[in-house]
């Protein structure tokens, strides 16, 4: 792996972590987590084009980043939608007029996790252990304040 796609991968990283902390904590940050989510599929993106050696634009919008990833990596294409969806957390969230719910932002965490795992995969990056895996929020069952890790399928079935 290139150097560059390495940064871009530590990158991506940081909004995962970050994006954890905030779902779980209490401050109720849903702009945040949103905006978090948005920006690590656009650090993916951009670490598979930086590998492939395709030059790509400044910008936020994960459907003009995408398609200069098709070609390379088509498997993307199903996950699409939730780039779409993804990519209106990339400015808005940071206007105070623009509110994230607490749905939006568990379907954010839904599609990252979908999108983050297949860019992996595609950069041959070994998933983590079991244990590390899935995301970390506070769950509501039966008033309980424990921790619960939430996976891609669990989110799934919450936001249903």
């Amino acid at each position: 792996m290139k150097r560059t796609t390495r940064e871009w991968v530590r990158r991506a990283e940081g909004d995962w972590k970050d994006a954890q902390i905030l779902a779980k904590g209490n401050s109720k940050s849903h702009d945040g987590v949103c905006f978090h989510c948005q920006q690590l599929v656009e650090k993916y993106l951009k670490a598979i084009l930086v590998e492939n050696s395709v030059n790509f634009p400044k910008s936020h919008d994960l459907d003009r980043l995408l398609l200069l990833v098709l070609p390379i990596h088509p498997s993307l294409r199903s996950f699409r939608r939730g780039m779409l969806y993804l990519s209106e957390f990339a400015v808005e969230v940071r206007y105070p007029e623009y509110n994230a719910s607490k749905r939006q932002a568990l379907a954010a965490i839904r599609w990252m996790e979908q999108i983050r795992e297949e860019c992996r995969t595609l950069l041959g990056i070994k998933p983590p252990l079991a244990t590390q895996e899935g995301f970390l929020i506070k769950s509501s069952v039966a008033g309980s304040a424990h921790p619960r890790r939430f996976g891609p399928s669990t989110i799934l079935r919450t936001c249903s």
